[in-house]
Formats: C-alpha cells, structure tokens, sequence
C-alpha cells in the first residue's frame, strides 16, 4: 500500500453501525509511499503516527479510477497483508515480557488486543469464505482448507481468552493471571507465525499457479471486502 502526501485514509468500520473513519496524510515516513504515515484525523484533529492495516483504504487525490489491470493480485495483496500483520503481532511478545514487573496492567495488553480484534480477526473472517473456498475448489477437495480454519477458531479462543483475562487485571495483576496472560500471548504469537507461514508457503505458490491474473484479482477484490464485512465468531469446521 502506498500514499503521497495529501491522499486521504479512510478506516471501514468493523461493526454494524460503526463509522468510517477519514484522516489526510501529512507526511510519508517510508519508501516509495509507504507506511508509515503521519496523518491528522477528521474527527479529532489529531496527528498520529499510522501503520495501516486490512481495513485501510487510500483515496489518492487527483487520482483516476483505477483499471482492472491496476488491481492487486491475491498473492500481492496477502503477502503485503501478511507483512503488516507480523510486524504487528510482535505486540503480543512485547507485552507478555511487559508484565514481568507490572503492578498495573501495561497499556501494550491493551494494544495487544486492539492489533487481534482490528486487524488478525478480520482477515481469518475474510480467508475463510473467500481464499480457502478457492483452494478447496482448486485441489477438487471439500474440507482441504478446515486444518486453517481450525487454526483460525484456536486463535479466536486465544483471543477471546486474552481479553477476559485483560478485564480480570483491570482490578490488579495477581500471580496467576499474570502467568495466564504471558501463556495466551506466547501462546497467539506461535499460532500465527506459523499461520501466516503456512499460507504463504503451501496456498499462495498453488493460487498464483492455478489462477488466471483476472480470477486472481477478482478473488484479491472479494477478499478485501469479506474482511470488512462484520462477522460472528469463526465457528470450528464440523467433523466428518
């Protein structure tokens, strides 16, 4: 993704009745357009340092409706997702080694759980319906994609467990819910390493060798959506 100064961000709202919302970047920190960005936002007039993720969208100014041709690849677009993401889940290491000597619960958990339920939980939605279909339909094999979407279940239970747990040391950090909140974050950190790296090493190489750049486009597009489509939690494949 890429930006020049004076392009607007709008950020989709993940649920029902949430607004958008719009900033205009100021000043671009990074290579060829990068992130990240300094934007200033609409609503509160406030700059902020922003690394975008899947529910970001630049509005280039001046700029001419994109072609089709102009339209990410599904390999591009989930590599450059997957490369935003882990340099956001490294959040979940930092606050698990910021509990050590915590007597209050460190703003990083907080940031933590935003980067989940922001970010992570959004593109397991959008895959499941949309990426892991495709795979599925590509090998001839309903059912091949579940051992992911299971992967994607654990890491919502993991998710869901991070923030009761966050709640719980609102009111002080004992003991044990400090060792409960370390294991969960070390536990999310491992489950999507190895996520994101499985995808890119088994399901991207198939997608880009199968797909004509048309349909590799269109499901890049189908995708995008599908991640700012608000869902219900991701339910475990039933077993056969």
């Amino acid at each position: 993704m890429r930006a020049n100064v004076g392009d607007r961000l709008v950020i989709k709202g993940h649920n029902v009745g949430d607004h958008d919302r719009d900033a205009e970047i100021l000043e671009v920190r990074g290579p060829d357009g990068t992130p990240p960005w300094i934007v200033r936002w609409d609503d509160s007039g406030h700059e902020t340092l922003f690394f975008p993720g899947p529910d970001a969208v630049v509005q280039h100014l001046g700029a001419e409706p994109a072609s089709p041709a102009d339209e990410p690849l599904v390999g591009d677009l989930m590599r450059e997702e997957h490369r935003h993401l882990l340099s956001r889940v490294q959040r979940l290491l930092d606050a698990a080694d910021d509990l050590d000597d915590a007597t209050s619960l460190p703003d990083s958990v907080h940031e933590a759980h935003a980067v989940l339920t922001g970010h992570v939980l959004p593109h397991a939605h959008g895959e499941d319906d949309t990426v892991y279909r495709v795979v599925e339909e590509l090998l001839g094999a309903p059912g091949a994609a579940d051992p992911m979407r299971r992967q994607h279940v654990e890491i919502e239970r993991l998710s869901q467990r991070l923030e009761r747990l966050r709640d719980e040391a609102l009111t002080g950090i004992t003991p044990g819910v400090r060792r409960n909140l370390r294991q969960v974050l070390h536990a999310l950190h491992a489950n999507l390493v190895v996520h994101l790296a499985t995808e890119e090493e088994i399901y991207l190489p198939l997608l880009e060798s199968k797909l004509s750049p048309r349909r590799s486009r269109e499901l890049a597009h189908e995708l995008h959506e599908a991640e700012h489509v608000p869902q219900p939690p991701v339910a475990a494949p039933s077993a056969t």
